[in-house]
Order: C-alpha cells, then sequence, then structure tokens
C-alpha cells in the first residue's frame, strides 16, 4: 500500500487534479504550435521558455542550481529522459496523429510504469492498483483502436513514436522519485529545463532552424502563445507539481495513473470540444473504464 512521505492527502490529491488538468490542455496547444512550426522548434521554444522562468527565479533567490553529489546521475538521467526523448517523441506522435488520440496513448503511461517498477526496481504492487492501470490501459485501448481513424499503415509510425514518448515518461516516474533523496522538486525541475533547452537548441540549430525559430513565434502569434503556454505552466509549472508529487508519493504506479488518467480525460474532451475530433460510445466507454481505474488506484494512495 502505498503511502504519504509528507503533505495532506487532500493537498496532493488537488494539486495532482490541477497538474493533470493543465496537461490535459498540452496536447490542445501542442497541436496548435505544430500547425505552424516543425515539432523540433514547439519543443525548443517551450525549454527555452522553462529555462528563461527558472533563470529568472534563481537570479531572483527563489530557486538554487542543484549541486554535483551522490543523486548527480539519477538527475541527469531524469532530464533525458524528460524532457529530452520523451519531448522528442511525443511532438512528433501529436503531429503524426489526433489530440485526442495522443492523450489516451500518453494515458497508458502509468502500465510501464507499473512494469518498470515489477520488473527493475522489483517492487510489489497491490492488486487494486494492478486493476487500475490495466483498466485504464483498455480503456485507452477503447478510445484508440476502436476509433475510425484508426488505421495500421495510415498512423501507425504516430502511434510508435507516442509509444517510445511513454516509455521514457516511466522511466522518469522512476527516476525522479530516487532523485527526490538528494535534491528538492525545484531543483530536479530546474535542472530539466536547463538540459531541455541546451539539448533541443543544438538539435535545432543542427536541422537548419536556427534563430529562424524565434522569429517564425512572433510571425505567428498563435503559435507563440500555445508554445509559452507549453514552457511556463505544462514544463515549469506541471513539472514542479509532478516532482513534488513524486517525491512524496512511495508508488511511482498510483502517482502516474492518477496524473494521466486525468490528464486524458481533459486531453480528449478539449479535442472533442475544441479541434472537433472523431468521437462516439467507444470514447464514453474508454474514459468510463480510464476513470474507474483512477478510482481504484486513488484507494491504494
Amino acid at each position: 500500500m502505498s503511502k504519504y512521505k509528507t503533505g495532506g492527502r487532500a493537498f496532493l490529491a488537488f494539486l495532482i487534479f490541477a497538474q493533470g488538468s493543465i496537461w490535459g490542455l498540452s496536447f490542445l496547444a501542442t497541436n496548435i504550435a505544430v500547425s505552424r512550426l516543425a515539432p523540433i522548434q514547439v519543443v525548443t521554444l517551450r525549454w527555452t521558455a522553462a529555462a528563461a522562468v527558472f533563470a529568472l527565479l534563481i537570479l531572483a533567490g527563489k530557486v538554487r542550481l542543484p549541486r554535483p553529489g551522490p543523486g548527480w546521475k539519477l538527475l541527469l538521467a531524469t532530464g533525458a529522459m524528460e524532457p529530452c526523448l520523451y519531448g522528442l517523441f511525443e511532438t512528433e506522435g501529436i503531429r503524426l496523429t489526433s489530440t485526442s488520440e495522443s492523450a489516451v496513448i500518453i494515458g497508458a503511461m502509468p502500465v510501464f510504469t507499473l512494469l518498470i517498477g515489477r520488473v527493475i526496481r522489483r517492487r510489489r504492487s497491490g492488486w487494486l492498483t494492478v486493476a487500475g492501470v490495466l483498466l485504464s490501459f483498455a480503456g485507452i485501448a477503447c478510445c484508440t483502436v476502436l476509433s475510425p481513424k484508426f488505421t495500421v499503415g495510415g498512423r501507425l509510425l504516430g502511434y510508435l513514436e507516442l509509444l517510445v514518448a511513454m516509455s521514457a515518461g516511466a522511466a522518469f516516474m522512476h527516476l525522479s522519485g530516487r532523485a527526490g533523496k538528494w535534491y528538492g522538486s525545484a531543483e530536479i525541475t530546474a535542472a530539466m529545463s536547463f538540459i531541455g533547452c541546451i539539448f533541443f537548441n543544438v538539435l535545432n540549430l543542427a536541422k537548419g532552424y536556427g534563430l529562424e525559430t524565434y522569429r517564425l513565434c512572433l510571425a505567428f502569434p498563435d503559435a507563440g502563445l500555445a508554445c509559452l503556454f507549453l514552457g511556463v505552466l505544462c514544463s515549469s509549472l506541471c513539472y514542479l507539481l509532478m516532482n513534488y508529487i513524486l517525491s512524496r508519493i512511495e508508488n511511482a504506479a498510483v502517482a502516474a495513473n492518477l496524473s494521466n488518467s486525468w490528464t486524458t480525460v481533459v486531453g480528449v474532451l478539449s479535442g472533442i470540444l475544441i479541434m472537433r475530433d472523431t468521437w462516439g460510445w467507444y470514447t464514453a466507454v474508454g474514459l468510463t473504464l480510464a476513470l474507474v481505474g483512477m478510482a481504484l488506484c486513488a484507494r491504494e494512495v
């Protein structure tokens, strides 16, 4: 049974709800941004904005840079998984699929988090957690595979891109929790922001976009604002909340399922209501299964 290390149960539940709500809108913001910019340009602007936020906080004395120590390698590995590997494949996957499809596929991350916990860390989860995670996965499969837009040939590459992102995200869940033994949540998030900023700017330059990326975000205000939303709220604030949550909930699979299930619900609804994504009975059934799975995992906390 998962136990809270510190912090009230209601307070942590509120943080998970808030973080999941903002992340749910990230699929919509990413879709808007990639309609104007290349995926690498989007993630470059996103993590540059996040790094700028933490640079200002460091200069103001509100956050300190993480110092080398026993957990230094874990910190670097955390940043390599998210934002580097995760952001690269998630953005491209969203471009090749749809807002609602990407939301439900990424929502399967708790399954991989559970498997990593069992295989690598040899951590056993209660049967309610296992049932909750599997029900959430069933809901994701229902929403995706039964969708009229699901075609093995047409969207397969996008699905594979999202699966790689999901695996990297699951690894991040465990790495962040372990890095939390040596660093505070703000320090971890600051390190992630700077690692992401350097990685994506170098990649953006190698692909030949360079400073044109920053000019385009001003030329297309809708894309620029979407990237700003992704950088300030979805990266800086949400990862700060997630790193805080992971440092206080022992079972990463529970934290992942609670966060991703609500993110999935918000992502699907925003895709349907704003982007006019296709939906039907399979969507309703899939979301219901995801919510039931979330409720079961919540009992394990």
